[in-house]
């Protein structure tokens, strides 16, 4: 027979009426811990209770929240930290415990792929072909490389992006982008190791901009 799932909960994250028009939500849920998070268009990241979906505590960005968080575990629980990132180029680094504003960058563009963690520096690709390594614990700028769209000028693109992604090892980090080139960097300085063009379109959608998977010693990964 057929089996049916009933939601055990539901929060609300929009109040009022909802219009058809209006720009559909692209921020996924995550779980860490005990406790989801999840972003909004609105511009407010949640922090619920698994057990219940009790909203713990909000945090408003300056644009809307597109991407999904990751997550940074500190010394002791209270230090662990979470990153969103928002249209308007902003990445925070929020408290998990609380929701307080450790530290804010302007990466001067777009975030709207998730930031990936690692053990001692957090990793951004911004719309524009900008990956980043930041310093978890203050923000701090640790390389920055630029891969701007290779082919003609005006070459259409879809509005989005890859999220990095690491190897088994954290040895290596994978990256798609919008000119259908999947790219191998170094997270420790952000040397390029290798790069692949995956598209063989002309004139048309080359993009990358679903994540990358990495399985043992097999890559996959998937244009438009």
């Amino acid at each position: 027979g057929k089996v049916f799932y009933k939601p055990q909960w539901v929060s609300v994250m929009k109040k009022g009426r909802l219009f058809k028009y209006k720009r559909k939500e692209f921020s996924s849920p995550r779980l860490y811990k005990e406790w989801i998070f999840v972003g909004s268009d609105a511009g407010l990241f949640y922090c619920l209770k698994k057990k219940g979906g009790r909203k713990l505590w909000r945090f408003q960005t300056k644009g809307a929240i597109n991407s999904t968080p990751a997550f940074w575990g500190g010394e002791e629980e209270r230090d662990d930290l979470v990153f969103i990132g928002d249209e308007k180029g902003f990445l925070y680094a929020l408290s998990v415990e609380k929701g307080a504003l450790k530290w804010k960058k302007d990466l001067g563009s777009e975030i709207l792929a998730a930031p990936a963690a690692g053990r001692d520096r957090v990793f951004v690709a911004t719309l524009e072909g900008r990956v980043v390594a930041l310093n978890p614990a203050d923000g701090q700028i640790l390389w920055e490389k630029d891969f701007p769209p290779a082919g003609p000028l005006f070459q259409m693109t879809i509005h989005g992006n890859s999220s990095p992604v690491f190897d088994e090892e954290g040895r290596k980090l994978f990256i798609g982008f919008a000119d259908g080139i999947l790219r191998v960097l170094s997270p420790s300085d952000g040397r390029l190791v290798w790069e692949k063009n995956l598209s063989e379109v002309k004139g048309g959608f080359n993009d990358i901009d679903g994540a990358p998977l990495v399985e043992g010693d097999r890559l996959f990964g998937s244009t438009f």
